[in-house]
């Protein structure tokens, strides 16, 4: 997984986009379709490191209810995160609507487009560092769990051991 310093190093060089037939871009100027190009391989990326780590998580599963673009992951039934292919980010839940606009407010996140009530949020692939999308992935899905009634908790496996920060932070 490149480093974000590497991505912005890289989104300067000159790039041709594979899948499009077009002139190579300028180390000085990269041309619309090699930026185009470079930002649909970072989300396919980062779609790939959210998947891979929410499909590790106890009792997660991966659903499309939106169509093929939008893969939505849910534990006892209940969305803890959402991205779509293409975008520039990953929705997940808050604590609450505090820490959620704590968030928004510090710029660490936006707001979730279609999801703006209950303490949504949307990290974006090029503020936000893999390990950072690890942790609140996992924190979104505690928060989620959390939430399921007793009976549900109960036929799910064991939630994953909880290191580093506290919920919601």
């Amino acid at each position: 997984m490149p480093q974000i310093g590497v991505i912005s190093r890289v989104m300067t060089q000159p790039y041709a986009c594979p899948s499009r037939k077009s002139r190579p871009a300028t180390a000085a100027q990269p041309g619309p379709l090699a930026f185009l190009c470079m930002q649909t391989t970072l989300s396919a990326m980062f779609a790939r490191l959210i998947d891979t780590h929410c499909a590790t998580l106890p009792g997660a599963v991966a659903e499309q209810p939106f169509g093929p673009d939008t893969q939505v992951w849910k534990i006892g039934g209940r969305m803890f995160a959402a991205h779509t292919r293409g975008a520039n980010g990953v929705s997940v839940k808050c604590a609450d609507g505090a820490t959620a606009q704590r968030l928004i407010q510090t710029r660490k996140a936006i707001s979730a487009p279609y999801l703006k009530r209950g303490g949504w949020v949307m990290f974006l692939w090029e503020n936000t560092r893999p390990e950072e999308l690890r942790w609140r992935l996992t924190d979104s899905y505690m928060i989620v769990r959390s939430g399921l009634p007793c009976e549900r908790q109960a036929e799910l496996p064991p939630p994953p051991p909880i290191r580093g920060r506290a919920a919601g932070a």
